[in-house]
């Protein structure tokens, strides 16, 4: 079974540190979103159908 707790405490620790947004659930997933967006952008660009 795979340990998620040790890197999710240094995600969190890392935003913390960072000032990073914690408590806009929404605005994480906009964010996330926007990331994924543009890898998948990236991607489409390295091997076009």
């Amino acid at each position: 079974m795979i340990d998620f707790q040790k890197p999710q405490k240094e995600v969190w620790d890392n935003k913390i540190s960072k000032g990073f947004n914690t408590t806009d659930v929404h605005l994480e997933f906009c964010f996330a979103f926007g990331e994924l967006a543009e890898a998948f952008r990236a991607q489409r660009k390295s091997y076009p159908i």
